[in-house]
């Protein structure tokens, strides 16, 4: 990823008031929230049903729900963590300059 990025508590309204944040940059920043990349995925979402908005691109501001929706037993050769659901088309992350 080449964007900006982080995760925050609040599902919606003003994501940076979410008391729990992690962001890309957090180890450049400071600012009381955690680094993404330093983070453990059982920190952040700590039992099935946690969900938390994925913001990406702090510019565009594109926002996903990330939500636990089970557990399981790792599979040897998986790479974790992963995508088993998703809803709708994924935007186009950079888009032709004539196409907008």
């Amino acid at each position: 990823m080449d964007h900006t990025y982080g995760f925050y508590s609040k599902l919606t309204g003003k994501l940076f008031d979410s008391p729990q944040r992690f962001e890309l940059f957090a180890d450049i920043a400071g600012g009381g929230f955690r680094s993404v990349k330093g983070t453990r995925v059982t920190t952040a979402f700590q039992k099935v049903g946690s969900a938390m908005t994925f913001l990406y691109d702090y510019g565009d501001e594109w926002r996903f729900r990330a939500e636990v929706i089970g557990t399981g037993q790792a599979l040897p050769e998986a790479n974790y963590p992963r995508i088993v659901g998703k809803i709708g088309r994924a935007p186009p992350q950079c888009p032709d300059i004539d196409d907008e």
